[in-house]
């Protein structure tokens, strides 16, 4: 029975996992992040972000990348037209349309 859910889903980006590591202080993963392109169960396509490369690994060997505010194209898409709609909500109106008594 499985405690915790897959958190990797489409549109995420994540760090693969090294296959032949240098040696043993050089960074288990890749530097450069990959976008989850699909997924079915365990095995998840990935899309290089730099060259376009696809790979298809199991979720053990992938690790979600921290720290990015943005995590898919889904939540900037969002935020940016959240933004957008209060900025045009909240914009002062114009001086000419203030009565000042």
């Amino acid at each position: 029975m499985r405690k915790f859910k897959s958190s990797k889903s489409v549109g995420e980006e994540v760090y693969v996992k090294e296959v032949d590591k240098v040696n043993k202080l050089s960074s288990p993963f890749y530097d450069v992040p990959h976008t989850v392109v699909t997924k079915n169960g365990n095995d998840v396509e990935i899309e290089n972000d730099d060259t376009g490369q696809r790979l298809r690994r199991n979720i053990v060997h992938l690790k979600r990348v921290e720290g990015h505010l943005f995590t898919s194209i889904y939540h900037l898409k969002m935020c940016a037209l959240f933004i957008h709609i209060t900025s045009s909500v909240l914009k002062p109106p114009p001086k000419d349309k203030i009565k000042v008594k």
